[in-house]
């Protein structure tokens, strides 16, 4: 037998290379079956892939800073609000027991237990009273202004839209949705008590986390809204009976640090983390929108 010629080889040569290629493109060449995967195994591959979809969107919108934010915004309508409570029950004559003891029930419902009693809610002058409302409704348009820009840098959108004027006449419809959503979880809680406070709090969620976007690619679809709106509100529950015994434990070195501010940094604490687990509801909610495999 005589030896092939050079040319022959060489072509031979090509035409392995192009095969070879050509089995690791998909959709070309001789079929490869793949390794059959279970489906748990499969399901747990998405389940970690959306995971950490939802901690790099968190993560890239700097939503720990954004919780702060709104954290800071909940404490300055703190004083206003306390302080208005406190004039309308001097106000209400023999029903002062009435309005504390209200408010006693909702502290008792959402806060911990440790917080201040209102009991000892200040009294002002009547004078004051416009001016407190005027407080009271600006510290509510800083926490809208603060919750609606955490929700949207989390699900990957602006804060605005580019109308100072626009933004602001929303800023202030938000503030008016947000006082009447608050004021419809307060019925709703001193009503029925405690045992409404989760679904009280996953509503009001709800609503936030639908609302609070724009009407654009990254907000949540309804249906992918009620299972994270209703993990934040167990997670808000489930931190306010949690820092009770902790207060508790820690009352004496707080007075020792902080003298009558004590309680107030362990709520600042709480709602904290309160408002980081929102904001992660959020994030999570978000990464439905986006199929697998695109996740960022």
């Amino acid at each position: 037998m005589t030896a092939a010629p050079a040319w022959r080889a060489r072509a031979r040569a090509v035409g392995q290379r192009v095969t070879a290629a050509a089995r690791l493109r998909p959709g070309t060449g001789p079929h490869v079956p793949l390794p059959a995967t279970s489906p748990w195994r499969a399901r747990t591959s998405a389940l970690r892939e959306r995971v950490m979809a939802s901690h790099r969107r968190y993560t890239r919108a700097n939503g720990d800073a954004l919780a702060g934010s709104l954290t800071y915004a909940l404490l300055v309508g703190t004083a206003p609000a306390v302080l208005l409570a406190g004039s309308l029950a001097g106000r209400a004559g023999a029903g002062a027991d009435g309005v504390r003891r209200t408010v006693d029930g909702l502290a008792a419902a959402l806060l911990p237990a440790a917080a201040p009693a209102a009991g000892r809610l200040p009294t002002v002058a009547p004078h004051w009273r416009p001016l407190l409302v005027l407080a009271l409704g600006w510290s509510v348009v800083r926490t809208t202004r603060a919750l609606r820009t955490g929700i949207r840098a989390v699900c990957g959108q602006n804060a605005g839209s580019g109308n100072p004027v626009r933004d602001a006449a929303r800023d202030l419809a938000g503030a008016a949705v947000l006082c009447l959503a608050g004021g419809a979880v307060a019925v709703v809680v001193a009503a029925g008590g405690p045992a409404l406070t989760v679904p009280a709090l996953w509503a009001l969620f709800s609503a936030v986390l639908w609302l609070a976007p724009h009407r654009a690619p990254g907000r949540p679809r309804p249906a992918a809204i009620a299972g994270p709106a209703l993990a934040a509100a167990l997670a808000c529950r489930l931190l306010a009976l949690a820092a009770d015994p902790y207060l508790a434990a820690t009352a004496e070195l707080h007075g020792d640090l902080y003298h009558r501010a004590g309680p107030l940094i362990g709520l600042l604490v709480w709602g904290s983390l309160c408002a980081r687990a929102l904001l992660r509801a959020a994030s999570w909610a978000a990464t439905a929108n986006t199929p697998e495999g695109a996740r960022s």
